[in-house]
Formats: C-alpha cells, sequence, structure tokens
C-alpha cells in the first residue's frame, strides 16, 4: 500500500491548521487571552472554516481507501486467474499421451529381433517427438541434408519452414493447435495485468527449449497470427531458444534475420 497519500493527506490538514489560526491570532490577538469569550469565538472561527475543509480531506480518503480495496481486489483476481491458466497449461502437458504405431508388418519386427510394440509418448517427451516429426517433414521438403541448408537464402528458407509447418500441422495440429492457443491466452492475460512483467517471466520460466523450438516453428508458419507473434517477441521468449533445437540454423542471428523477415510477410497478409 503506498502511503504517500496519507502522509500527504496528514501534512494538508496540519498546514490548514496552522494556517487558519496564525491568521486569527495575527489579526485579533498578541498572546492567548484569560477571556472564555475569546475562546468561544475562536472555536466558532476555526470550527467554521475547518470543518468544509476537513469534511473534504475526509471524503477525499474514503475515495482513496476504496481505490486502495478496488486495486488489491484487482490484484487478487489477476493473480488467480493467471496461476490457473498456468495450471491448466501444466496440467495439459503432464496429461500429454501420444502412441506412435510401428510403420511396418509386426512379423518383419519380430524377424530382426525388434519389438513391434508402438512407441508411447508422455508429457514433455511428446516435444521431443514432435521436433524430430518436423525435422523430417523439413527434410523432405528441402530435399537435402538439413546441415546443407544452413547456407540457403534467407526468403528460401523461410518458404521451406512455411512448408514443412503445413505438413507437419496436417498430422499433429490437433495435438499442437489447442497447445498454441492457451499459449496466447496467458500472454493476453499477462499484458492486460498489472504485473504484466513477473507474470511474462514466470510464464516464460515454464517453458522447455523443445516447447520454445516448437513455438518458433508455429511463429514462421500460416498457422499463427501477428498478435500472438507480438506477444512472443514483447516477452522475448526466443531469447531461450536453444540452436541444436533448431538444427537448420547454425547461429542466433539468422534466426532474428527471418523472424524479421517473417513478421513482415504475415503483415502484409
Amino acid at each position: 500500500m503506498n502511503k504517500k497519500p496519507i502522509k500527504n493527506l496528514l501534512l494538508l490538514s496540519l498546514f490548514c491548521w496552522i494556517i487558519i489560526t496564525s491568521i486569527y491570532f495575527y489579526k485579533f490577538h498578541n498572546s492567548l487571552s484569560d477571556q472564555q469569550n475569546d475562546w468561544s469565538a475562536f472555536g466558532c472561527y476555526v470550527g467554521g472554516l475547518l470543518s468544509p475543509i476537513f469534511s473534504l480531506l475526509a471524503l477525499y480518503g474514503i475515495f482513496y481507501s476504496t481505490e486502495i480495496t478496488k486495486d488489491q481486489f484487482r490484484k487478487q483476481t489477476e493473480d488467480s486467474n493467471f496461476f490457473s491458466l498456468l495450471n491448466i497449461h501444466l496440467s495439459k502437458i503432464s496429461n500429454f499421451k501420444y502412441t506412435e504405431e510401428k510403420g511396418y508388418p509386426k512379423e518383419l519386427y519380430e524377424k530382426i529381433g525388434y519389438s513391434s510394440d508402438p512407441i508411447i509418448y508422455n508429457g514433455y517427451e511428446i516435444f521431443i517427438f514432435l521436433l524430430k516429426e518436423y525435422e523430417c517433414f523439413y527434410r523432405e521438403i528441402s530435399n537435402a541434408q538439413i546441415d546443407l541448408s544452413k547456407n540457403s537464402d534467407n526468403i528460401k528458407k523461410i518458404d521451406i519452414l512455411v512448408k514443412s509447418y503445413d505438413k507437419f500441422y496436417h498430422s499433429y495440429g490437433h495435438i499442437t493447435g489447442q497447445y498454441f492457443r492457451h499459449i496466447y491466452y496467458i500472454l493476453v492475460h499477462a499484458e492486460n495485468s498489472i504485473k504484466e512483467k513477473e507474470y511474462s517471466k514466470i510464464f516464460r520460466a515454464q517453458l522447455s527449449n523443445k516447447e520454445i523450438a516448437l513455438l518458433f516453428f508455429n511463429m514462421m508458419s500460416n498457422y499463427t497470427s501477428n498478435d500472438f507473434n507480438r506477444l512472443l517477441l514483447k516477452y522475448n521468449i526466443f531469447d531461450d531458444l536453444h540452436l541444436p533445437d533448431i538444427s537448420m540454423y547454425d547461429n542466433f542471428d539468422k534466426i532474428k534475420i527471418d523472424i524479421l523477415t517473417r513478421s513482415k510477410q504475415l503483415l502484409k497478409k
């Protein structure tokens, strides 16, 4: 609670008292009177002038305390909503489960001595799987090894990233779509809150390297929005990008250039 307005209110009250009493004694008395009538007149004088002033100051005090209460209530509500959204986000991740079926007949796996059982990804494991899948689509479309594409023209690379995500989303959009929408709602809530910086930092701390990499690929795609991208950049989400997770790049300067280029492309749409 900010105590400065209360302090100012008390100082103003004291100042009014000093001014009014000083004027009275200067005009009517050079010293304290021993006459009851003089003190009665002084009381009427002071009461008549100070009562309206003190009433206004009291009204201001009530207004200020009301604003403080409203501000505290808003902060509590925002805290409750933010941490509810954050808990839902973390709960969604912990409940993630994806089963990858083997692509060849069961007999073939048994013949070569490998298990034919499907692979199950739980929780954060799914982000490792999704990044590998995206990387496969990228390899397929670029028709070259990823390390050879590091020297590609940035416009060409962005085009490959967009097309790769189109195919990726067709296969896994039912997983990533809702996940990214929820992140967007969390960032919107943070931006509209009193504790904007605090909320954004808390949320960013929850993101794993794999999640940030997927956010980057989503940002470079047709399945994002300008407002979502703005929030991701505003809160420096990509400052924590782990370069090995973005294997088609060999330095962060190229990533920054491509983010800027893609942002301009999306703004034109």
